[in-house]
């Protein structure tokens, strides 16, 4: 237990132990745990004005996605952003909000293998892709999970489908 405690494992007592030496099956939350949590941009056809608009709306945002765009648009250049005149966070949909007397959407979309996200005008101006890097030793992780203590690995994820797939596959 106390080699445990220098890794980061918190052991309660002697029965957990006991309990994962029969351990056949393990649950992983994709985000943060088999993933670094810090998604970043891959992949942007959005035009610079149109991503400056976005990157303001999405700095009003604590999301994840959010601060991944406002930290692509700044190493772009683009900044510094406009205020945002007013803001609202449509729960699974993305954000809306007013940026320079123009109205905003920044809206999730679908792409395969990556989570995308894009802002309209009344139409689309083009999309965003994101990733999120597999932590270096994740693999390793359920590989040996599964090699030396015939413990299967299943991945839990809010994510759509094709990321999910895409991050169990690596």
């Amino acid at each position: 237990m106390g080699k445990g405690a220098q890794l980061g494992v918190l052991i309660k007592d002697g029965t957990v132990l006991e309990t994962m030496g029969n351990l056949s099956a393990a649950v992983f939350d994709k985000t943060g745990t088999l993933t670094r949590g810090e998604p970043v941009v891959v992949a942007c056809d959005v035009p610079d004005d149109a991503l400056r608009l976005a990157a303001a709306l999405e700095a009003k945002s604590e999301h994840p996605l959010a601060r991944a765009v406002v930290t692509y648009a700044t190493g772009r250049d683009l900044a510094p952003l406009p205020a945002a005149e007013s803001f609202e966070a449509v729960v699974g949909e993305g954000v809306r909000g007013v940026v320079e007397g123009r109205e905003v959407f920044v809206g999730v979309g679908k792409a395969e293998g990556e989570g995308s996200r894009g802002p309209g005008f009344g139409a689309p101006a083009g999309r965003i892709q994101f990733r999120d890097e597999p932590k270096p030793d994740a693999a390793a992780t359920v590989r040996e999970l599964s090699r030396d203590f015939a413990v299967t690995s299943y991945m839990v994820t809010g994510d759509a489908a094709p990321t999910a797939r895409a991050i169990a596959e690596e």
